[in-house]
Order: structure tokens, then C-alpha cells, then sequence
């Protein structure tokens, strides 16, 4: 039976069964006095008995039987299938950002849009930046969606990568899901270049657009241009953002919002709340504004002295700092606190601002006045971290913070004196010059012997790996030190009778450690 086929091994059992079913039906008949050669019952007989070979799991006709069942139907779907393919209606599968990461965690963002009463979920971002700024609110979605989803993959992240910022390896690169390359250059080319970032956006197929601060962030162009596409500005709209990206303009609506502001050529002039949502009317703007040099005096004369001059558009101007760069909140009482938030939130209101916001005042200490300064259409963090060529220690909880006694008159007052630093004596200067070119001479050396050593040539006799001479001109003077090569980072000079051991290590940043081992007289011009 092993070697026989399955078909004629079913075949055979299933003839079988039906021979002695009807031999045992002629036997009742001829016993009963009866003979029928053909009965309409005998196709129900059959079914019933190929029902209970069926019942039978281990019988070969079971198995003979399933597996058939199972071919039909796989040609069935390989032939629907095939036929919506030709028709065009089941277009190949493409690789796109949702196969990146695990259908649940889409799920649970398309989840989390509905019970927020979102309408359209964010699942990709192009992030329209470079540098800390990029790196800064990449770290921010990476913490909160693995805060609330579990993993930091819930969101892509796609950046923006010049040749320059690929040649340096920059870390927003490094950090994002993908990167897209953009030209380089100057930022007109590819951070600040509407144009061209709404393409990359179709391209990529993300849900939204981060632009940052800077570069096209204060473009209103730029959000009315995504919205155009379908594609989410995660900033304000146009209008509030024309509205407060101008100095002289942001100044008027806080005024007309009852927020102090700073005294200043257009403290005297008031718009109407209502006229806030649209441009302010051009003769009210230019009444606010100086033109003439006799009316910036008279405006500084009123206004006191000393006065701050700046341009009604762009980033902050030369010259211009802030006594204290983002204080601290806890030097100003809760009713203050609480002033300051509701200022802002009539601020927001007034232009129907939408996202994010930093609204900065500048508080004084002395009286608990505070002034609008400006909104920044972003959230300011400030964070310290070291690094191997930085280091710094900060506390919260020191009372010098919480009280905002911090301040940097120590710096003004050395600036005003025109303190300069100590210069080191000039014997260092002469000792660690040399031995910063005799170091690279040597390695310079030591690679060209090598060279004719590998090409099976004698060195010339003049080229020695162990003295050299140094030149070394230091404020006018030159000075000549013939240096002796002891080891791999051991090297003596001497100059004029005078003579040093030093040794040299070379750091992993690059940089030597310099340390004398012997100072025997040494004098400089």
C-alpha cells in the first residue's frame, strides 16, 4: 500500500465500501421476493455513506478530500486577485513611512487624534531646521510619544540635510527616522526657501510641517502655502503671525490688549481691538514710527533716556542684550504670575492666535512692573548639558537663583575697564611653540622615511628623524631652537646655551598635553 498512489488507494477504498453496501442490499432483496436494478435512493445512500467516511479524520479519503477543497480555493483567490490587477483596481504594495513602523502604534495615534477631537492625525513631520533648534524639538516628540504611546517611533521624523550639514555630520541628521538632501549655501536656499520646502513635503508625504524659529518660521506665505497642499503648519496662521512678527505692529496690538507695554514713539497711539484681526490702517502705523532724526530726539526726550533703537523687523540687533536672558518665574509674586498669564492670554485672543507661544515680558525686580516685549511662535527651553570641551554647574535651588540676585555687571564693569588678562610668561610661549611644529615636522618626517623605506629606496642622508630646527617669530622677534628627538613624545630644545626636556602626548581630541621635565636657564628677547 506504501507504494501505491493516494488517488487509486482512495479509489479502491471507496469502491469497496460501495460493493459491499450493495451486494448486502441484493441479498435483503432476493431474500424478501424482490429485485429492483435502480432505485432513486441510491444517490442519498452515497452521499450518506461518503458523509460517514468524512467522519473518519485518519481515513486517506479525508485527507484526499480536504486537500482538494483547499486547491480549489486558493486557484479562486489567485484568479480574483489576478483579475483586479489587470483591471487596475490592486495596485503593487510601495514602501511608505507607515511600513517603517507597527500598524498598532498608527492605530493609537489615529486613536488619540479622535478622543482629543482631532480630525487629522499627525503621523510624519519634516522638520524645516538645522541644528540645536531641530535637535531640540526632535528630543521633544521623541520623550512624548514614548510617554504616551510606549515607543519614540510613533512619530516620523524627517529632516533637512545640506551638503554642509552632511560634511559635519550634524546631529539632527543623525537623530531623524529619514533626511532629505536640500541645497546648500545660504538659508534662501534651502531652510528659508518656501518653495522649496513644500515640495519636499509632498515628496516625503508627511502629515506636517515644523518650521522652527528663524529662517521661513515668520514667512506668512509659508503656512498659507501648506494649507494650499492639505499638508499641517505646526505654528500659527498667516494673519497673527504678520500681525506679531512686527515689532511696531505686536506693540500696538498689546496695547490695544491692555497689555503694558515699554514707553516708546507710538505709546500715544491707540487702534481698536476689533481692527486687530486685520492690518492696522496705514496712517496709524506711520504715527508711530520716526523718520527724521529731529523727531527720533524729540521721541528719546520724551520717551528717557537710555533708549533702545531697533528695526520693526527682524532677529535681535547687534549690541542689544538682556540684562537677564529668561529669568526665572519665581521671582515675581503669584498675583503678578498671574497677571502676566492673563496679558498673554488676552494678547493671544485678540489676533486668534492658534499654537504654541512665548510671550516675554521684561519684569523689574525694584517696583513688580512688567513690560510686553515680544511672542516668539514657539516654546523656549532652557537646558544645560555638558560636554568634553564644556563643562558648567547650574542650580535651581539656590537662592541666588529662585531670587534672581544673578546678574552680569561683573562683566560690564570689566568690559568699561578694558581688562585684559594676564599674558603667560614669554619663555612658555617660545617652549610650547616649538614643540607644537617640531611635533608636526616629525610626523612629517616619519611618514616620508617611511615612504622610501616602503618603496625599497635609502632615505637621503640630510633627512634625520632625530634633530631638526625650529623657527619661531613672537612679537617681532625670531627666535631659532634646534630640537633633539629622544623618543615617540620626548624631545629636548635648546636656544642660546639654555636647554629643556619636555614630552608631548597627543589627546583623543586632537590637542597635546605639554609637560617640561627639566627647566635649566631660558631667556626671550
Amino acid at each position: 500500500m506504501e507504494g501505491l498512489d493516494r488517488n487509486v488507494v482512495v479509489g479502491s477504498y471507496l469502491a469497496r465500501s460501495f460493493k459491499s453496501s450493495e451486494t448486502g442490499r441484493r441479498r435483503r432483496r432476493k431474500r424478501a421476493g424482490v429485485h429492483v436494478t435502480w432505485s432513486f435512493s441510491y444517490p442519498f445512500k452515497a452521499f450518506r455513506t461518503l458523509l460517514s467516511l468524512l467522519r473518519r479524520p485518519h481515513s486517506p479519503f479525508f485527507v484526499f478530500v480536504i486537500s482538494r477543497i483547499f486547491a480549489v480555493l486558493a486557484n479562486v483567490l489567485l484568479a480574483v486577485l489576478s483579475a483586479r490587477l489587470n483591471r487596475g483596481d490592486l495596485a503593487p504594495s510601495v514602501p511608505t513611512h507607515d511600513t517603517i513602523r507597527h500598524a498598532a502604534t498608527l492605530s493609537e495615534v489615529d486613536d488619540f487624534c479622535k478622543a482629543l477631537g482631532g480630525k487629522t492625525p499627525i503621523r510624519s513631520i519634516l522638520i524645516a531646521h538645522n541644528g540645536m533648534a531641530a535637535v531640540k524639538f526632535m528630543r521633544s516628540i521623541r520623550t512624548w510619544a514614548y510617554a504616551t504611546f510606549g515607543t519614540e517611533k510613533a512619530i516620523l521624523l524627517v529632516a533637512m540635510a545640506t551638503p554642509e550639514d552632511l560634511k559635519i555630520n550634524a546631529e539632527h541628521i543623525r537623530i531623524a527616522d529619514q533626511f532629505v538632501e536640500v541645497p546648500g549655501g545660504t538659508n534662501n536656499n534651502n531652510y528659508a526657501n518656501v518653495q522649496l520646502i513644500v515640495e519636499l513635503a509632498e515628496i516625503t508625504h508627511v502629515s506636517a510641517v515644523w518650521p522652527g524659529w528663524g529662517h521661513a518660521s515668520e514667512n506668512p506665505e509659508f503656512p498659507d502655502a501648506l494649507n494650499a497642499k492639505g499638508i499641517i503648519f505646526l505654528g500659527p496662521p498667516a494673519a497673527p503671525m504678520a500681525a506679531l512678527g512686527d515689532k511696531i505692529g505686536s506693540s500696538l496690538i498689546a496695547q490695544a490688549a491692555g497689555v503694558p507695554t515699554l514707553p516708546s514713539s507710538g505709546s500715544h497711539v491707540r487702534i481698536p481691538p476689533e481692527s486687530c484681526l486685520d492690518s492696522i490702517p496705514e496712517e496709524i502705523y506711520r504715527e508711530a514710527c520716526v523718520y527724521t532724526t529731529e523727531e527720533a530726539v524729540a521721541s528719546c526726550q520724551v520717551v528717557g533716556f537710555p533708549v533702545m533703537i531697533k528695526a520693526s523687523w527682524g532677529g535681535g540687533g547687534k549690541g542689544i542684550r538682556k540684562i537677564i536672558e529668561e529669568g526665572p518665574i519665581t521671582v515675581a509674586p503669584p498675583e503678578t504670575v498671574k497677571q502676566l498669564e492673563q496679558a498673554a492670554r488676552r494678547l493671544a485672543k485678540c489676533v486668534c492666535y492658534v499654537g504654541a507661544a512665548t510671550v516675554e515680558y521684561l519684569y523689574s525686580m525694584e517696583t513688580g512692573e512688567y513690560y510686553f516685549l515680544e511672542l516668539n511662535p514657539r516654546l523656549q527651553e532652557l537646558s544645560f548639558k555638558s560636554k568634553p570641551n564644556f563643562w558648567a554647574y547650574f542650580s535651581i535651588k539656590s537662592s541666588e537663583y529662585r531670587d534672581n540676585k544673578i546678574h552680569t555687571g561683573w562683566l560690564d564693569s570689566r568690559i568699561a575697564m578694558r581688562v585684559r588678562a594676564e599674558r603667560p610668561p614669554c619663555y612658555l610661549s617660545v617652549v610650547g611653540g616649538a614643540l607644537y611644529k617640531a611635533s608636526a615636522s616629525s610626523a612629517a618626517i616619519v611618514s616620508e622615511y617611511v615612504g622610501y623605506l616602503g618603496k625599497g629606496q635609502i632615505p637621503p642622508k640630510h633627512m634625520s628623524l632625530v634633530s631638526s630646527g625650529v623657527s619661531l617669530n613672537i612679537e617681532g622677534s625670531k627666535y631659532t631652537i634646534e630640537m633633539v628627538r629622544g623618543g615617540p613624545g620626548s624631545y629636548k630644545l635648546r636656544m642660546n646655551g639654555s636647554e629643556v626636556e619636555a614630552e608631548i602626548h597627543t589627546l583623543r581630541d586632537g590637542g597635546l598635553l605639554m609637560q617640561a621635565i627639566t627647566l635649566f636657564f631660558f631667556s626671550c628677547m
